[in-house]
């Protein structure tokens, strides 16, 4: 739950607030009876004029370089409450020596959390509590009871709506100005999609301030304005204009609604995102080792009698990107909510990871990824694979179920014809024959001279006489098979392997030198041919 508003705000409220896997003190040498007053978003090379209270967000992948201490002091000297940074896997003692000589506190914020949603998860707690300007605002009625307190201030309908255009909430004042647009939205929840709705909702969501929009045919002039927490827009508030123009008071009130409205919203949210982000910080720190299995196991308030499966999810590997699997992510929580409620998600930059938890977690796992893969087919995303795990007796057992996870999808990503949703069955082999090539990296002295000489022939002369012998092993020594393969004449096959065997005297003719060539052939051929990552 969010602070108590009513009292002013402090370091350890703040920190109570957020929580620890949220947000945690490094150092705090005035103690953490601070009163903080607002947030300040800052890249370290910023000139910023800092003022009492003030709780700095620092930008910087080097949080104990130069410019990053630099600010600390800047901070400490104009009497700013606390820096928050992230750790980036970087040394924080220059930052903490210079915090202690300064006497400002710095806190360190999870690196997976955005800064723009902590911005505005902080901000949050800071605001003031709300005037008078907009009174009866109950819990359960706040967004409904905003717009009708701007809809009576303004003459015409109001809708709140989210960033996916859904209408959250609107007013139902008597004899407010409307139009079959709104009707339609209140109707639907939606806001019917129109040919100018792209270039409006960009210019309120890049506009700190209300923005008018003309009427246009059977629509209204209307008023609009982002809902705010921190700098983070987290929805839009609309309202038709009344029949006497807007002056100043009618924008202020529409102002004012949204900032009323971004306090609704957080509070019907940020518990809920507080926890979600807390559990997944367990379970990647169960996954990683951080944290030992029991303890993360009770903290996760799972029963100590439940098994579990790990599944993982993700795209191919060439196309993994931060901006994918957030995609993904949000698809995976959709999926929970709808046929997983027990399931806890974490990502990392390689998958993200969902535990299944209760006396069958395969089946429940099984029923999940189905239902996400259907999720997923009418998104954009590419070709995703899920992985699933044998199902886990203990907690203790969840880090080699997440490397059984992180092998099965590396194989799935890598090589074509795999199912969706995959297990350590389907792909034993390869995962087998990977571990033998690296192996082989490993040991470069047991590779066979005869094949590297074979390599460096057809970088030379730009020849497939590598991928040739690949194809023809793998096919059983069958020409024609290999043939296909390759695109060429069975001829040329045989042709290319009489030639292996004059310039390089490896002799495919003998079982063993055969499988030692497949393994260090496929460690160096195999990804180009097959279409590998």
């Amino acid at each position: 739950m969010l602070a108590d508003r009513t009292e002013a705000q402090s370091l350890d409220r703040l920190l109570g607030t957020m929580g620890p896997a949220m947000l945690d003190v490094l150092v705090a040498p005035r103690g953490l009876d601070v009163v903080l007053t607002r947030t300040e978003l800052v890249d370290a090379g910023d000139e910023v004029a800092f003022g009492p209270g003030v709780v700095l967000l620092l930008v910087t992948e080097e949080p104990g370089g130069p410019a990053a201490t630099a600010i600390v002091r800047s901070a400490g000297a104009s009497g700013a409450a606390a820096v928050v940074v992230k750790r980036h896997g970087r040394d924080l003692a220059p930052l903490v020596a210079s915090a202690e000589r300064s006497g400002v506190a710095v806190l360190v914020a999870a690196d997976e959390v955005s800064w723009r949603q902590l911005d505005g998860l902080v901000s949050s707690t800071l605001e003031p509590a709300p005037g008078e300007m907009f009174p009866g605002v109950t819990p359960g009625d706040e967004l409904f009871a905003v717009a009708n307190a701007v809809a009576a201030a303004v003459g015409g309908s109001v809708a709140i709506e989210d960033l996916a255009h859904h209408v959250l909430a609107y007013s139902t004042v008597p004899g407010q100005r409307i139009d079959e647009l709104r009707r339609r939205g209140i109707l639907d929840r939606q806001v019917p999609a129109g040919p100018d709705d792209p270039d409006q909702y960009r210019k309120v969501l890049a506009s700190s301030g209300v923005v008018r929009f003309p009427g246009s045919g059977d629509e209204l002039p209307r008023m609009a304005t982002a809902i705010r927490a921190g700098s983070m827009a987290i929805g839009t508030l609309w309202a038709i204009e009344g029949a006497v123009p807007p002056d100043a008071v009618a924008e202020r009130s529409v102002a004012d609604g949204a900032r009323l409205a971004a306090l609704a919203l957080l509070r019907r949210q940020s518990s809920d995102d507080l926890e979600r982000l807390q559990r997944a910080e367990l379970l990647r720190g169960l996954l990683d080792g951080r944290l030992t299995p029991a303890t993360a196991w009770l903290r996760l308030g799972l029963p100590a009698t439940d098994c579990s499966t790990l599944l993982g999810v993700t795209a191919s590997w060439a196309d993994r990107s931060a901006a994918l699997l957030s995609e993904i992510d949000r698809h995976v929580r959709r999926a929970c909510l709808a046929v997983l409620p027990r399931g806890v998600v974490t990502v990392t930059d390689r998958a993200v990871y969902v535990l299944a938890t209760g006396k069958e977690p395969d089946r429940s796992a099984l029923h999940f990824a189905e239902h996400l893969l259907a999720l997923l087919d009418g998104a954009d995303i590419g070709e995703v694979h899920v992985a699933m795990a044998a199902i886990a007796g203990s907690p203790a057992d969840l880090r080699s179920r997440r490397r059984e996870v992180d092998q099965i999808l590396a194989m799935a990503t890598t090589f074509g014809g795999m199912p969706r949703i995959v297990r350590l069955a389907d792909v034993r082999s390869q995962i087998l024959l990977t571990h033998l090539s690296e192996l082989l990296g490993e040991h470069p002295e047991l590779a066979h001279p005869g094949i590297t000489r074979l390599l460096e022939l057809d970088e030379e002369n730009r020849t497939d006489m590598a991928a040739s012998v690949l194809a023809w092993i793998e096919a059983n020594g069958d020409h024609r098979a290999a043939a296909e393969v390759m695109s060429v004449h069975p001829n040329t096959i045989r042709y290319r392997l009489r030639r292996v065997g004059t310039l390089t005297g490896i002799h495919l003719d003998d079982p063993d030198e055969r499988l030692v060539a497949w393994l260090q052939l496929l460690r160096a051929v195999a990804p180009s041919w097959r279409g590998g990552a």
